[in-house]
């Protein structure tokens, strides 16, 4: 079992962050990382092993997210820790889950020029969005006509959205007075407007908005 965070609000995101993956341990790990915008750029900071053996940027930021991970598709290293970016840098994924048919999406995607970094089926979903044409609304919508098996999922885009993605792998949301909460676990939130995403759910962050892909929002328990 993997371990999935994210906070999107006016406290310092790293922080959250940590202390959310610090709360996912029990699910067991061998890796993590986190992903951050700056006020220029999206960075990404990873480890090998245990939560304290990841450096945390010493900036405050508004949005982040992460990952704990158990190795399945590629041996345990940095370069095969979560957050995984695309080839191009437009998107950057955390995952939980495994994609069965990554080794033939990898091939065909590889044939068509792109390199890749790693041995996760996490890292052919981030390069896939950057191969689907149209805008970034339509490139999360159409990973569902080619990705098979189970995922859950934060995307994280150059522009600051963030979409969140489900399919057979649990993944929830919370709204509270100081931002948006995302984890894989809903035992490691705070309290507020929970949402838990269903199947075959696409969830928008822009600016703080959270809506789905309609542009409509959501109905929190």
């Amino acid at each position: 079992m993997c371990g999935i965070y994210g906070y999107i609000g006016k406290l310092n995101a790293i922080d959250e962050v940590y202390k959310g993956l610090k709360l996912l341990q029990y699910r067991g790990y061998d890796s993590c990382g986190i992903a951050y915008y700056t006020k220029n750029a999206l960075k990404i900071v990873k480890a090998v092993g245990a939560l304290e053996n990841l450096e945390k940027p010493n900036i405050k930021c508004n949005i982040a997210f992460g990952h704990t991970r158990w190795a399945t598709n590629g041996e345990v290293n940095l370069k095969n820790t979560h957050p995984h970016i695309s080839y191009d840098k437009a998107f950057t994924v955390v995952h939980n889950g495994i994609i069965d048919n990554a080794d033939t999406l990898k091939r065909a995607l590889k044939k068509s020029g792109v390199k890749f970094y790693s041995n996760t089926d996490t890292e052919v979903i981030a390069n896939l969005l950057t191969s689907i044409k149209g805008d970034s609304d339509n490139k999360v919508k159409n990973l569902f006509n080619q990705l098979e098996g189970s995922f859950a999922l934060i995307i994280g885009c150059v522009d600051k959205t963030i979409y969140l993605v489900k399919k057979f792998s649990p993944l929830n949301l919370l709204v509270s007075d100081d931002g948006i909460y995302i984890s894989s676990d809903i035992s490691s939130l705070p309290s507020g407007n929970l949402y838990s995403l269903q199947d075959y759910d696409i969830i928008k962050i822009k600016d703080n908005i959270v809506t789905n892909l309609n542009g409509n929002s959501i109905t929190y328990t």
